[in-house]
């Protein structure tokens, strides 16, 4: 796993533009290998192995999701465990955050799906979140349900609307 502050220093400094012609240019530009492309994804992996799944519609970028942090096994653990599991990627999540904040200063927001000010267009548990010249880059602590993954994970999307 790459260093979170590296990732988000790089990603901070991309002129975002948010349409799939302009990504093709940049996907080089970073050296990244396209490894599938399906209907509304494309994942490529980039040097460390991180793979970037790319959403689209209509040839415009939704947004831009890296998984740097995985918890697969959900299925093994004990209902204790699991808990424990929750707490830790929740730690982790603040961890980063503060990680995250001599790179690109004190987030706009950081708080849980259920508080005032969460983007309305994101999925998360948690999410931090700080402004670009015309982009979003966002920390994110994903777990949909007890039958899917823990993640971190960085977004990147356009200025909500």
């Amino acid at each position: 796993m790459r260093s979170i502050k590296a990732l988000a220093e790089k990603l901070s400094q991309i002129d975002w533009q948010w349409d799939q012609l302009w990504w093709e240019h940049v996907a080089q530009d970073l050296a990244l290998r396209k490894k599938e492309a399906i209907a509304g994804r494309l994942t490529y992996a980039d040097t460390d192995g991180e793979l970037w799944d790319v959403y689209l519609k209509g040839g415009e970028i939704i947004f831009v999701e890296i998984n740097f942090d995985v918890f697969d096994d959900i299925e093994s653990l004990s209902d204790s465990d699991y808990e424990d599991k929750i707490d830790e990627y929740f730690k982790k999540f603040e961890v980063c955050v503060d990680d995250l904040a001599p790179v690109l200063g004190k987030p706009k927001f950081a708080d849980g799906a259920a508080a005032r000010g969460f983007p309305e267009d994101q999925e998360a548990n948690w999410l931090a979140l700080w402004e670009g010249k015309n982009s979003r880059l966002m920390l994110q602590q994903k777990h949909e349900s007890r039958d899917f993954p823990l993640r971190l994970c960085i977004v990147v999307a356009p200025i909500a609307l």
